[in-house]
């Protein structure tokens, strides 16, 4: 049902990717594009009623930083606007440090798209921003104090 934008649907991955390397790739791959049964349906669904119960999202840290990023094509979250949803989300639960990167040209598989490169940049200037110098910032706190 994700592929129905795409009418030259060559390999049932255009709406992951529109690298088709990645796309043949992904049809070559026997983990790919197998038959779920019925068990994997379940147990999805359970995920995402489990996903969405606003008892859970009361379990969130929200000390952690948060890092959402979705391509503004990707029919599986309805063009990002899932992604921005779950920011709003995050945000109204007290989350301090939700950070959210859409990518114009995305579609679902961003580190496997076209725009991966700046995807990864991206994620590892979060990662040094978020993670690397909060936690730098604290040791040297600690330090000073036991010194």
């Amino acid at each position: 049902p994700f592929n129905k934008a795409n009418h030259d649907k060559q390999h049932l991955a255009e709406w992951l990717t529109s690298d088709e390397v990645q796309q043949i790739a992904y049809a070559k791959d026997i983990r790919c594009g197998f038959t779920a049964t019925s068990q994997l349906w379940l147990d999805f669904a359970l995920g995402i009623q489990e996903l969405f119960d606003k008892e859970n999202h009361t379990k969130l840290p929200t000390d952690l930083p948060y890092m959402i990023v979705s391509g503004e094509k990707d029919p599986l979250t309805h063009q990002g606007k899932d992604a921005k949803k779950l920011k709003k989300i995050l945000d109204s639960y007290g989350a301090a440090n939700v950070h959210l990167k859409t990518y114009a040209d995305g579609l679902h598989d961003l580190l496997n798209d076209t725009p991966r490169a700046m995807v990864e940049q991206d994620i590892l200037q979060w990662i040094k921003a978020a993670v690397v110098v909060p936690a730098e910032e604290s040791r040297k706190k600690s330090s000073r104090k036991a010194a």
